[in-house]
């Protein structure tokens, strides 16, 4: 943490530097925990996937050598193969993004045996901003399709009311940048059918 004040974006202050600090890892603990209990589901009950610790595992263990390797020797401020700590951190990346291609499969998979359109992108993930709407449908789709299996309705889900986008049967990243309903519901907000 040589010359911090250096290497910061201009007039950000400690408060907010550590602000991003404390809430980066509850946020990444959360992920983790939902990603083993996804992964775990879809093995146990269906027979998909290697199980939630297969997929977890390497890539904390790989996030956290990156960190303490970049926090005690400046590891990562090279190449991707300059030293071991780089090669953890960016191979459990690689690792978790090519979880998450198969996961978008088998959420596709899944609805199309249900009956259903498949709903993912998984091209999703190599596109900035589109892969954050993508990971939000496959929650929203994985929770219908689960529905879906034990003859119930889904449940409300106030955030998919709140952007339609999350919802939506099938979208395109032209479809969603060009049509401004499905970017937020107002009407949800203001009481308005």
């Amino acid at each position: 943490l040589e010359k911090v004040d250096e290497t910061a974006p201009s007039n950000f202050p400690l408060w907010a530097r550590w602000l991003c600090l404390l809430t980066f890892w509850p946020g990444v603990i959360w992920y983790l925990y939902y990603k083993l209990l996804v992964e775990d589901d879809l093995r146990e009950f269906r027979g998909l996937g290697i199980g939630g610790s297969l997929v977890i595992v390497p890539f904390a263990i790989g996030l956290f050598a990156g960190v303490f390797g970049e926090f005690a020797y400046g590891a990562l401020e090279g190449g991707f193969f300059d030293n071991g700590f780089a090669v953890a951190f960016y191979s459990a990346f690689a690792w978790i993004y090519l979880n998450q291609w198969f996961l978008y499969q088998k959420v596709n998979q899944l609805m199309e045996e249900a009956g259903r359109p498949a709903p993912l992108d998984p091209f999703g993930l190599f596109i900035p901003g589109w892969n954050f709407v993508t990971g939000i449908r496959q929650i929203h789709f994985l929770a219908e399709y689960w529905a879906i299996q034990r003859n119930e309705a889904l449940p409300a889900d106030a955030f998919a009311e709140l952007f339609p986008f999350a919802k939506k049967p099938t979208l395109t990243l032209p479809e969603l940048a060009t049509t401004p309903s499905l970017w937020f519901n107002w009407a949800v907000i203001f009481g308005k059918a």
